[in-house]
């Protein structure tokens, strides 16, 4: 699923998800969580 990551300190606080449909996002879906967070396959890239 695209996403993006707000980290802070080098620690996920915000993932966005977001859901496609005709090639747009036409939804976004913010998971701030720590506890779901920790249970996502997360990918950090490096800058």
């Amino acid at each position: 699923m695209p996403g993006a990551l707000w980290t802070q300190a080098g620690l996920p606080r915000v993932a966005f998800a977001f859901t496609t449909f005709a090639d747009k996002i036409a939804e976004i879906n913010l998971i701030a969580n720590s506890d779901h967070l920790h249970m996502l396959d997360l990918v950090m890239l490096d800058d």
